[in-house]
């Protein structure tokens, strides 16, 4: 008889021993499950890998970037008032023959622009309808009485004074008309002739003969006033500086070259975004509650 095969070893009849899945139950499944099995356990275990560069880049911590939303400082230029009236007065003189005095009545009523002030003057058939009379001083006669039109005294014409529109009053009255004038502040630079009606404009020359050295000094401080006024200039609210700025259409908070930064419009404390409105709202809610909490400690006392 042929020798008997060696038979092959049992294999187990239960899966969990080649840590196969419970599923696989048929004997080829098992003996296939056994040889991976095998093969697993015979590899030896590698060293963990080095993390990839993506995955380094996923796990840092991503960096924070501070977006800064504060207003861009407008740093504003200098402009002396004083300069922009000599620079103005000098132009409109060599565009028309005019007198000093003139020329200043015309340019404030143009806002400190010798171009325009020249087109205004030759587009006007009456130049009295801008503050200038053509006309000569009416003289009076040397032995005419006059009756001062203010005061309704008599004056002779050598106490009595005009502006080129040819309406007389004492020189008394005039003075007092100055005076009076220069205390209402600004609106003196516009100030007219006494007589009802008429446009003609008060003249520096005029002040300085009816008024004192103070006045004429006043009235150009006036008068850079309405420079200031028409070029949107303004002065630093810092009490240590004397700049003069020009505003012109900036909004908002702005720089004087001293470094000093405040409003542009209100020339208080820097405020944007806020209104000027809403931050003078929101500055007398903070007193308002600082009172409050000033009276609670009090009560409490």
């Amino acid at each position: 008889s042929s020798p008997a095969e060696p038979s092959s070893p049992a294999e187990p009849s239960n899966p969990a021993e080649l840590n196969c899945p419970p599923e696989l139950t048929s004997p080829g499944e098992l003996s296939l499950a056994q040889r991976s099995s095998a093969e697993r356990s015979s590899v030896q275990p590698s060293s963990p890998a080095e993390p990839s560069a993506a995955a380094t880049t996923i796990t840092r911590a991503r960096p924070v970037i501070h977006v800064s939303i504060a207003p861009t400082l407008n740093k504003l230029p200098v402009l002396e008032p004083a300069v922009v009236r000599r620079d103005a007065l000098q132009q409109l003189l060599e565009l028309l023959d005019l007198s000093m005095d003139d020329a200043l009545v015309l340019l404030e009523t143009s806002r400190w622009d010798a171009e325009w002030a020249a087109q205004k003057f030759f587009e006007v058939s009456d130049p009295g309808s801008l503050g200038i009379s053509p006309m000569p001083v009416a003289i009076p006669s040397a032995t005419d009485m006059q009756r001062c039109p203010a005061c309704l005294d008599m004056f002779t014409p050598a106490q009595s004074s005009s502006l080129p529109c040819g309406h007389h009053m004492c020189t008394t009255c005039w003075s007092r008309y100055v005076q009076s004038g220069l205390n209402g502040g600004l609106a003196f630079v516009k100030a007219t002739c006494f007589e009802a009606g008429c446009k003609e404009r008060m003249r520096r020359s005029m002040v300085e003969a009816w008024g004192t050295a103070e006045d004429l000094e006043r009235y150009d401080e006036l008068m850079l006033m309405s420079v200031r006024q028409s070029h949107s200039l303004v002065r630093c609210p810092t009490a240590s500086c004397t700049l003069t700025l020009a505003r012109g259409d900036h909004y908002g908070d702005a720089a004087c070259p001293c470094g000093h930064v405040f409003c542009s419009q209100c020339l208080g404390p820097p405020h944007e975004p806020l209104s000027c409105q809403a931050y003078a709202q929101f500055q007398a809610f903070l007193r308002e509650q600082a009172q409050l909490q000033q009276a609670a400690a009090d009560r409490l006392r």
